[in-house]
């Protein structure tokens, strides 16, 4: 059996009595109000959003890739070509690419995330 605390409801006054350590939506059995209570210690209440942290960036990082290949070649067939360039110029340049990207697209992240959803949305109506 799990710990038990008591709490009062605030509308009623009638003791509670909910497990300890843990996140809990109920309805006082007296007066029928919908009350919520959070006793998760901090470190548990972290844990719980790092999942929806990373699908968001799961698909920052994939949405940086998709554009910055196609605007690596098309840079990379403008500019001009210096004797010197390594071979690897190509990874270099897609490199800095989606370095800059992933930095405006994580500054930008619920304005990105708002207009892919958007975007899946309008392609999924065709």
């Amino acid at each position: 059996m799990s710990e038990k605390i008591l709490i009062q409801c605030p509308q009623c006054q009638s003791k509670i009595r909910i497990p300890k350590g843990k996140y809990i939506t109920f309805t006082c059995q007296k007066c029928n109000n919908k009350l919520e209570y959070d006793d998760r210690s901090l470190y548990k209440k972290i844990d719980d959003s790092k999942g929806k942290k990373n699908i968001s960036s799961l698909i920052i990082y994939l949405l940086t890739l998709i554009l910055a290949f196609p605007i690596t070649i098309i840079l990379y067939q403008f500019l001009p070509v210096f004797d010197g360039f390594y071979k690897y110029e190509k990874i270099v340049l897609f490199v800095i690419l989606t370095s800059i990207l992933g930095f405006i697209f994580k500054k930008f992240n619920n304005l990105i995330l708002v207009s892919f959803v958007i975007f899946i949305n309008v392609f999924k109506l065709r």
